[in-house]
């Protein structure tokens, strides 16, 4: 390479000479001029494809294997939590009409479905079982989060002049820590309010039946000569049926009526001296 001092030393002189002949008597200046003025062109287009490229990014697939699964591995995120993890979750008694029951408590039993399991307290204590009740000022059961696993709710008293449940609720917290219940039988899942979405994982109703419905059910079933006749009945079976009890009634004031008028008619006997 020609030194850089040279070569401006060499363009100083052409210039200040100042006239172009004196560049045919220069051959010397002339030929480093092109060589240098070679070199620029190949260093600048050397680089031009380099800024033409600056934002280009290679396909995974032109990638090799191994820096293929380096970027993969470095391209995986962790997933954010999940808005419900570690939330209570909320049932409400309803009747069948669908009005929640708010004046009479029910009582229920938690306990985990593993024999030697244990469940979570309201205070974060682990029991063997955690009884929930409601009451008029809490008509709502909560039922506090749970450690991953199945849980079973049972019912230990029904609200007064309601039926007990036929079974048993499941409940399921996944390895995401979302508590919830299995939707069936009595059990229906609810939408929540935005404000009660912010507290509880999920919401579900409980609907109860009438405990006088259970004791028609009853009556009906059984046999005919069995069951009560007319109005306001109490589903207590007679004795001897509701014609039979007339029936004696009648005979019996009939045996009495003769009785008397056979005592009657006969006359005291005199004795003769």
């Amino acid at each position: 390479m020609i030194p850089f001092s040279v070569l401006a030393g060499d363009c100083a002189r052409f210039f200040s000479r100042g006239t172009y002949r004196r560049f045919k008597e220069l051959k010397v200046v002339r030929l480093r001029l092109v060589i240098a003025l070679a070199v620029a062109l190949a260093v600048i287009s050397a680089f031009l494809p380099l800024a033409a490229y600056a934002d280009y990014q290679v396909p995974r697939s032109e990638l090799p294997a191994y820096l293929g699964e380096e970027t993969s591995k470095t391209a995986t995120k962790t997933p954010p939590p999940n808005p419900d993890a570690n939330k209570p979750i909320t049932f409400s008694l309803l009747d069948a009409a669908g009005q929640a029951i708010v004046s009479n408590n029910a009582q229920f039993e938690l306990k985990n479905a593993s024999a030697d399991g244990t469940v979570v307290d309201d205070a974060g204590a682990a029991q063997s079982t955690v009884t929930l009740a409601t009451s008029s000022a809490e008509p709502s059961l909560v039922v506090a989060p749970q450690k991953p696993g199945s849980y079973v709710l049972s019912e230990l008293q029904a609200p007064r002049g309601y039926r007990r449940l036929a079974q048993s609720i499941t409940l399921t917290v996944d390895a995401a820590g979302v508590l919830s219940a299995q939707v069936g039988g009595a059990c229906k899942e609810a939408s929540l309010s935005s404000a009660d979405a912010l507290l509880y994982a999920h919401g579900y109703t409980i609907t109860y039946q009438k405990a006088s419905s259970q004791a028609a059910a009853a009556t009906s079933a059984l046999p005919q000569f069995c069951a009560t006749t007319g109005a306001g009945g109490t589903g207590a079976v007679p004795l001897i049926g509701a014609v039979g009890t007339w029936v004696l009634g009648v005979a019996s004031l009939i045996i009495l009526v003769l009785v008397f008028a056979v005592a009657g008619s006969r006359k005291p006997s005199r004795s003769v001296r």
